[in-house]
């Protein structure tokens, strides 16, 4: 898949050029750099800078997910409060020109860590330590922020969350299952009957881990960017601690699980 295939230079460039008032934006290239099944992430290059276009999918869709207004909402709201996230430089609400919403966000420069460290970074146990705890830190931080505060008192509804967490991701499944499991449903049922008490409401990021996060280069440790922001809500901060590929065996090596 190329640029052309989800966000036509032709038609993002002009729109991009009026959004911000910004002409240098009209002639621009697109790179597909993240797809498949999951949004669909594109640098966007021209002699106004480098930005990130953010998509859904070209192909058919689950209800309620890749919902890139929420995102662009939820970065654009904690923007100004300091908090670690790309500014929004446009968004475009109504599917019409590219066939689905999208955003362009700021492009910020540094370390999307993966399966391996990158070479001559955070070398050391106690450098790996801090990325550790840095990372901590973030996540307080977001859960810090009253959402009221911010024009996200209504971003979602906090009392039930977990109960609605487990109903949805239940019907997220029955829609994408290609053969029975029953080992999965049994696991639907043990998380039904076992959902913890309400606890605090705050800012949910909803997918918060190592890789959607953006590390400075130079500052070890220091997050740059909290990226991907489709599932956010309001809801109870310990859903973030529970976030998939969250064991030891997908971190990379020395870096504390």
């Amino acid at each position: 898949m190329s640029g052309e295939d989800g966000a036509p230079a032709a038609v993002v460039g002009p729109w991009l050029a009026e959004r911000t008032g910004e002409p240098a934006w009209k002639d621009l290239t697109v790179e597909l750099i993240s797809g498949g099944k999951s949004n669909l992430t594109y640098i966007v290059s021209s002699p106004a800078g480098e930005a990130v276009l953010r998509r859904p999918p070209t192909g058919h869709i689950l209800p309620t997910a890749h919902d890139m207004i929420r995102e662009s909402t939820v970065i654009g709201a904690l923007g100004p409060t300091g908090f670690p996230v790309p500014a929004i430089l446009a968004v475009e609400e109504t599917g019409s020109l590219v066939g689905q919403p999208f955003y362009v966000m700021e492009r910020v420069l540094g370390h999307i860590i993966r399966a391996e460290m990158p070479a001559g970074y955070a070398e050391t146990p106690a450098e790996r330590h801090t990325i550790a705890e840095r990372l901590i830190g973030t996540l307080a931080d977001l859960h810090a922020v009253d959402p009221a505060s911010i024009g996200l008192g209504e971003f979602g509804r906090p009392t039930g969350y977990m109960e609605r967490q487990v109903r949805r991701w239940t019907k997220q499944w029955d829609a994408s299952r290609t053969q029975p499991s029953p080992e999965l449903d049994a696991l639907g049922a043990d998380l039904i009957a076992q959902v913890p008490a309400h606890s605090d409401e705050t800012i949910v990021h909803g997918d918060y881990r190592l890789d959607n996060t953006v590390l400075d280069a130079h500052d070890v440790g220091r997050v740059a960017a909290v990226l991907d922001w489709e599932m956010s809500t309001l809801g109870d901060p310990l859903a973030d601690l529970i976030a998939p590929a969250r064991r030891e065996d997908h971190l990379p090596e020395g870096l504390p699980g």
